[in-house]
């Protein structure tokens, strides 16, 4: 028995209720088990407990023993006056002065506890990943439609932390974010910080030179420091060396990576797809606010490398001709990690509802992203519909199954609930 679990049983009611009577005889009735506190104080609140004839109205705590109370000082602090009775798993042979005690110990089904520690020591992609077809449509939809509610309110806290570093200068939140999401996968972190060192207002003002803005975040991304055998490379060094002494740059500390990748996506050409995305959209973020549909938006993000690039896939070494131009895949990850979460932040601070909702039609209206963790619920018979439950899907592997937090999801309420488990 764990804590957490106790308190879990407590709220769902997995436990015999009939003849209920704290340890001195009197009849227990729990009218409302309370509303669970996640902060400070007694374990849950608002509770309405009949205990004899009298109903009390106040807080609950839970103990998987009885005298974890004094263990834990609780008769010295003053969040837990409140507390009108006290459930504990074991009973140890002393009661609390004025506040009844409920012993539940003998009264919980140990094939709950079975198929809990089932969950605990399960190695499979999900913890329920055996019993994950016998879960309701409709209890899998309903946690599906509040993990992307999650997933997006997550995503806005980082646009929200940099509203102030920007001074609400939104163009330049949406570009913090397409930058630092502009390369999934080995090369995210130094994408990231690159997103984090690039002076926006003084690239803005080189957009007049073209090369500058492609030598700038080149640079920057240290990919310019040594001298290069072709033309083109040694310019931007060049142009990037005149930035650096005329701005105080500093290039990053995280390496670029070329491994275990394909070549599309190797950094030089990255950065020059987001130097011409860059050089080719003004007022990017008032663009994307007055867009209607998605798929006019994706446009926005279908730019070529330059034209250097179509013949390298790194600098100095000469290759066959392929014009390196962004895919449909890159567009769809921009606009769900980038494009969505800043027009939702801005939604929220200006309160702007009609926003919110289209953004989160987008969701509903964009495919289905495809990586292991989709396929490996699609493999599960959950197979996503959309971007929207996709979102969904990943947020609830990383943030709830890694974590084994089976008693805060709905699906592993449903299994452990004794009246709808197999």
């Amino acid at each position: 028995m764990r804590e957490k679990l106790f308190q879990f049983i407590w709220l769902f009611r997995h436990y015999n209720a009939h003849h209920l009577r704290t340890v001195d005889g009197q009849s227990v009735e729990v009218v409302h088990p309370g509303r669970w506190n996640e902060h400070q104080g007694p374990d849950f609140i608002h509770a309405q407990v009949r205990i004899g004839d009298i109903l009390l109205a106040g807080s609950v705590e839970l103990h998987l023993r009885s005298g974890d109370w004094q263990r834990h000082a609780h008769d010295s602090s003053q969040h837990y006056d409140n507390v009108i009775l006290h459930v504990v798993h074991t009973y140890e042979g002393k009661e609390l002065p004025g506040i009844p005690t409920l012993v539940l110990g003998d009264r919980i089904a140990h094939s709950l506890l079975h198929r809990y520690q089932h969950l605990m020591d399960s190695s499979a992609f999900v913890a329920c990943s055996h019993s994950l077809k016998d879960v309701q449509p409709l209890i899998w939809q309903s946690w599906l439609d509040r993990m992307v509610l999650e997933r997006v309110s997550e995503q806005v806290l980082t646009v929200q932390a940099l509203c102030e570093k920007y001074t609400y200068h939104w163009d330049n939140i949406l570009w913090h974010m397409l930058i630092s999401k502009f390369a999934p996968g080995i090369n995210s972190n130094a994408f990231s910080e690159l997103a984090h060192v690039i002076p926006y207002t003084k690239l803005w003002r080189e957009r007049s030179v073209e090369a500058r803005v492609e030598a700038m975040i080149m640079g920057l991304a240290g990919l310019l420091n040594e001298p290069f055998t072709e033309d083109y490379p040694n310019m931007l060094r060049r142009e990037f060396q005149f930035l650096k002494s005329k701005y105080k740059l500093r290039s990053i500390h995280s390496s670029m990576h070329w491994l275990r990748m394909r070549p599309a996506n190797f950094p030089g050409i990255r950065l020059s797809q987001l130097a011409q995305l860059m050089l080719q959209s003004d007022n990017l973020f008032d663009t994307i606010k007055n867009t209607s549909h998605w798929k006019d938006c994706m446009t926005l993000f279908k730019v070529e490398a330059h034209p250097y690039w179509h013949h390298h896939f790194k600098f100095d070494q000469p290759s066959t001709y392929s014009v390196k131009i962004t895919g449909r895949q890159l567009g769809i990850h921009l606009m769900l990690n980038a494009v969505i979460p800043v027009m939702v932040g801005y939604a929220r601070l200006n309160k702007n509802e009609a926003l919110t909702q289209r953004m989160m039609l987008w969701l509903q209206q964009m495919p289905a992203e495809q990586n292991h963790i989709i396929r490996s619920f699609a493999a599960l018979g959950c197979k996503a519909g959309n971007a929207g439950e996709t979102q969904a899907m990943i947020f609830l592997k990383r943030n709830y199954c890694d974590e084994r937090k089976c008693l805060d999801c709905a699906v592993g309420a449903f299994l452990l609930n004794p009246t709808s488990s197999p």
